[in-house]
């Protein structure tokens, strides 16, 4: 498995396209392997319109909040009108995405907890008086 990750995360590198490059961040992402999120805050900082626009893609797509600040820079800073707009629209989504509960399966350990044995049980008893 770690080949692969290897593999995948060689593919994150700035000579992918950004298609390819946005793939492997998510199938990253999914895998909870390598470092996703660093690679996708180099691509939201690419040069390259087109790689930025792939990258807010995979923020939306997979509602990563963990780069919203990033995101709400490029909302105001970025160059390009278009990206711009759709750096705003992404933003609004990843706000929503912050203000909603967490799923239970979310804030549970990705183990299962190990079984202990059953904690003695105590009774207060009340002091008649």
């Amino acid at each position: 498995a770690s080949q692969h990750v290897d593999q995948i995360t060689q593919m994150t590198g700035e000579g992918e396209s950004n298609r390819a490059r946005a793939n492997a961040i998510q199938a990253l992402m999914q895998m909870r392997a390598g470092d996703a999120l660093q690679a996708l805050s180099r691509m939201l900082h690419d040069p390259r319109p087109e790689h930025r626009t792939s990258a807010l893609w995979l923020v939306e797509s997979m509602g990563v909040v963990e780069v919203a600040r990033e995101v709400a820079e490029m909302s105001i800073s970025e160059p390009d009108a278009g990206i711009r707009q759709r750096a705003e629209r992404v933003i609004l989504q990843v706000i929503d995405e912050m203000s909603q509960p967490l799923p239970i399966h979310s804030l549970l350990p990705d183990d299962p907890p190990e079984e202990k044995a059953p904690a003695a049980e105590t009774k207060d008893h009340a002091v008649a008086g």
